[in-house]
């Protein structure tokens, strides 16, 4: 009888668990845009503020070349003219990042990516982002992740690479490759600097490097030759943007790749009568 009782209960409790954790789920599966939109994270103004504040952003923004290139939707707020970005409209909304990788849920909060501002050329063959990271995204204790790096800086070619592509066409990184110069540590701003470097029919090949905003802007002495500023432009490409002072964590090559009938492959559009 005892033993009736016992597996009476063990069946009744898997019941109410069983019942608990489909209640759970739907609660997930149903809920609404609104509840979703409250509760995204939202950059602190005082970490806005902190960041904009540092001199190597200073520099960059001084810069007549450079324009504001949001890094989420959420903060196209901050632009002081909308208007002046043609690019804006391929942004995707916010409900359509939720489940990407650094504009998500997952990375975007309190101690993951924590804020992004960008800054784009007008011919759009430069980028930089400054990224607050958080200490939640490390792989030793303090020092963050090398997969995530991996990560940023695929997102930021990729976002130079479509921001060129205005809308014209689509395109895939087919391979990327990072160097690790110095340790990148957690809690602190990044500059991640990119370009174009080169095209081949439907090939875009990028480079980027990752260094610490945190710093002065100490320019380097002047080339003295040509020979000497032909080496110095392939040693330091973004030299006028975060100076000698500035550590480099990283540096990354890419190849991202136009889909066949797009870009150099379109064909025409036939004019319709």
């Amino acid at each position: 009888m005892s033993q009736t009782i016992r597996s009476f209960a063990a069946g009744a409790a898997a019941l109410v668990a069983g019942a608990a954790a489909a209640s759970l789920f739907a609660s997930r599966r149903t809920e609404t845009p609104r509840a979703a939109a409250a509760s995204r994270y939202a950059p602190p103004k005082e970490l806005r503020d902190r960041v904009r504040q540092l001199p190597l952003y200073a520099r960059v923004t001084s810069l007549p070349e450079f324009r504001e290139a949001p890094f989420h939707p959420l903060l196209v707020d901050d632009l002081e003219n909308p208007a002046d970005h043609p690019f804006l409209p391929f942004m995707k909304s916010p409900e359509d990042i939720e489940g990407t990788l650094l504009r998500g849920r997952l990375l975007f909060r309190p101690g993951g990516v924590e804020f992004g501002s960008g800054w784009l050329s007008k011919d759009h063959q430069t980028l930089v982002m400054f990224l607050h990271l958080g200490d939640m995204i490390c792989g030793h204790p303090g020092i963050v992740h090398g997969g995530l790096i991996s990560a940023i800086f695929d997102d930021c070619m990729g976002y130079n690479f479509f921001a060129d592509a205005a809308g014209k066409h689509n395109g895939f990184t087919a391979s990327l490759k990072v160097d690790y110069r110095n340790k990148m540590p957690a809690g602190r701003t990044i500059a991640v600097c990119v370009r174009i470097a080169r095209r081949e029919g439907r090939k875009v090949f990028l480079s980027a490097e990752a260094h610490d905003a945190e710093v002065e802007f100490v320019p380097f002495d002047e080339p003295k030759t040509e020979a000497d500023k032909l080496a110095h432009a392939q040693a330091h490409p973004f030299a006028h943007l975060v100076g000698k002072e500035s550590t480099l964590f990283a540096q990354a090559e890419a190849l991202f790749i136009i889909p066949r009938g797009q870009g150099p492959d379109a064909k025409p559009v036939p004019a319709t009568a």
